[in-house]
């Protein structure tokens, strides 16, 4: 997994006067940190330009003006009571601005896996028509605003997590099924949008050759799930704790499991359990559905998926359950019930 780190000198020069906690010494307090850790993937670049209309597309041309004419020649200004610009200010801001676009240029072009953004001012607290908490520009939704519009995505996207096992025989076995699926998912609702995190660089390799003549729209890193399954409404999942991870996370799982045949036969005398899923051994029902060998089908698939995305909702007190009895008293019972398989 390889990250882009975009940093500009102009950060150093935002001058918030003397005690200020958003101060210059952030940056290379940062940065000197970051270079301690010796790997070729970290690769460390300067931010470059922008289009400034992003920012009029997500705050107002007056607001746009009033910040462009906030910046003193000499000393001070202060915007609000925390929020204050220098004469060095401006290039500041506006590389900020400059290094979240780059950033997502550099991932949505699949030159690097991530990006960290070493810039200052931060730019979150911004709204739309006023400077607070330290932000001039609000560099996160000028992020969004431009992905949105240059990238052709929209609000309406459903974002699907495809997590297709840690091993290589199970990515053979699963990822061939969870692609035909994704297709006809795709085909029927072009707003769905593919996140797949690989466990390895390898595995990544293993994968991507399985997705090399798909239509779908999809982003294949390697990379953890948690942030993938924090935005997917539902996730197609090879059983393991990557179920329970999705459902701890509120992506709807379908728990999904297939393996050679001789396999299957021995593991199917060993496990006598009702359920494979986590979640349901959990809940000890059948919340989830469960995809097993020979029922595991693209249109099984697909079938469960429409179910699942009839009504999200209905779920949500049953994870609320399941959440409670991992952090409360039932714990223990759950381990122990795991631990028995």
């Amino acid at each position: 997994m390889t990250t882009c780190i975009f940093t500009a000198n102009s950060s150093i020069h935002h001058d918030t006067g003397p005690g200020h906690p958003e101060c210059p010494e952030r940056i290379p307090s940062i940065t000197n940190g970051l270079k301690k850790i010796q790997t070729p993937k970290l690769i460390w670049k300067n931010v470059g330009s922008f289009d400034e209309k992003y920012i009029k597309l997500t705050h107002s041309e007056k607001y746009f003006e009033k910040i462009n004419q906030s910046f003193p020649k000499e000393g001070l200004a202060f915007l609000d009571g925390d929020t204050i610009v220098s004469k060095g200010s401006k290039k500041a801001v506006y590389d900020a601005v400059a290094s979240i676009i780059n950033a997502i240029d550099a991932v949505m072009n699949k030159e690097f896996d991530n990006a960290f953004c070493v810039i200052r001012p931060p730019g979150h607290h911004a709204e739309k028509e006023q400077a607070m908490g330290f932000c001039l520009f609000n560099n996160v939704a000028v992020g969004a605003t431009y992905l949105l519009e240059k990238y052709k995505l929209n609000s309406s996207q459903e974002f699907i997590c495809i997590l297709p096992g840690s091993r290589k025989s199970e990515i053979l076995h699963m990822m061939p099924i969870f692609i035909q699926a994704a297709e006809r998912i795709f085909t029927s609702n072009p707003n769905t949008f593919f996140l797949i995190p690989a466990a390895s660089d390898e595995l990544k390799a293993l994968i991507q050759n399985t997705l090399d003549q798909t239509s779908i729209n999809y982003q294949l890193t390697s990379s953890t799930a948690k942030d993938y399954l924090s935005i997917s409404k539902i996730a197609i999942v090879t059983s393991g704790t990557a179920s329970l991870e999705a459902a701890v996370l509120g992506s709807l799982p379908i728990i999904c499991y297939k393996t050679n045949p001789f396999n299957y036969a021995v593991l199917s005398r060993m496990i006598k359990t009702p359920f494979i899923g986590l979640p349901n051994l959990l809940l000890q029902k059948p919340l989830f559905p469960e995809l097993v060998q020979h029922e595991l089908t693209p249109e099984a698939i697909v079938h469960h998926y429409q179910n699942l995305s009839l009504d999200p909702l209905q779920y949500q007190s049953q994870l609320e359950q399941m959440n409670a009895t991992m952090h409360g008293e039932g714990f223990e019972e759950a381990a122990r019930l795991l631990l028995s398989l």
